[in-house]
């Protein structure tokens, strides 16, 4: 129990003044307490689960989170992703405003922010399911895809000399942003290539990618895709049997 220092006086009237000592905090009031305890950001992102009819069409699109105003309608930017459309992939947005309502944008084409598909409203720290529905999507474009193989320079590669998974990235050439292309595995080695099939790329279009083997990045830059595999060749020899 705190207790108060009291200073007794005569004067022509006796008085008492009661006070309390100076290292004693003021009380904290309920909203005061409240407004400390409330944070500024969510502790886990916001994850917004795909609804769609693809498998394996990974090409990725722009996904922006917007915060909606008092109004209901899309106010400013909270964050922005890159993802695809594969049925049960999920878009995730991390950091975004504590307790705030927030509407996802889709662009088919990024370049045109005027036309976008829009999701219902979530809490920005993912309480509840949330859900895209793109069942009835169609792309305006459907390139096909292309085969993005590496090429060893020996008839058989040891896989076993090779990391279990490397990380491919791209960008489009003369753009800051890399993006995950794929991620190859060494049991998907045939004789002397390692490839998959991606959409994220597309041919006509020139691109940078580079991947970490080991110590090693392979990189090539300025590719103009005009044929539907695009080649990444291996010099060193390290890796064949």
């Amino acid at each position: 129990m705190k207790k108060l220092v009291c200073v007794l006086g005569f004067s022509t009237v006796l008085f008492a003044a009661c006070q309390q000592p100076s290292s004693d905090l003021a009380p904290v009031t309920p909203d005061a307490a409240r407004a400390e305890a409330t944070p500024t950001k969510c502790s886990s992102p916001l994850s917004v689960k795909i609804k769609s009819s693809y498998k394996d069409y990974d090409r990725l699109y722009l996904f922006e989170a917007m915060y909606v105003g008092r109004n209901g309608k899309d106010s400013t930017l909270a964050a922005s992703v890159y993802q695809d459309l594969i049925n049960g992939d999920e878009v995730t947005f991390a950091d975004l405003a504590y307790n705030k309502p927030v509407r996802v944008r889709f662009y088919e084409n990024e370049q045109d922010k005027t036309k976008f598909i829009s999701s219902g409203i979530f809490s920005s720290c993912g309480q509840g399911g949330a859900d895209f529905d793109f069942k009835s999507f169609k792309p305006a474009v459907t390139a096909s895809p292309v085969t993005f193989q590496v090429k060893f320079p020996c008839t058989d590669v040891d896989n076993k000399k090779l990391p279990a998974t490397v990380a491919v990235e791209f960008r489009q050439t003369g753009t800051s942003q890399w993006l995950p292309l794929t991620t190859l595995n060494r049991n998907d080695v045939k004789k002397n290539l390692l490839e998959t099939s991606t959409y994220r790329v597309i041919k006509g279009k020139s691109y940078d990618v580079r991947m970490l083997v080991f110590s090693s990045l392979l990189t090539q830059n300025a590719t103009l895709l005009n044929k539907d595999v695009w080649e990444v060749p291996v010099k060193s020899t390290n890796f064949c049997k």
